[in-house]
């Protein structure tokens, strides 16, 4: 899963804090509050209800 690079510096953390995002072998990770977001067909779902919060992958 690679996404493009001018697309994937838009992309924040839909937290209050709107912090970093880092791609990980299976999606995105928040680097302020560790919540994990996956990518479906190369499409990040960004929404803090479908997420893994605390887990580290």
């Amino acid at each position: 899963m690679a996404l493009e690079s001018k697309a994937f510096e838009l992309l924040a953390c839909p937290c209050p804090h709107h912090g970093k995002l880092v791609q990980t072998g299976d999606g995105l990770r928040s680097l302020c509050c560790a919540t994990h977001f996956d990518v479906i067909d190369g499409i990040p779902v960004l929404m803090l209800p479908e997420a893994k919060t605390g887990e580290t992958r």
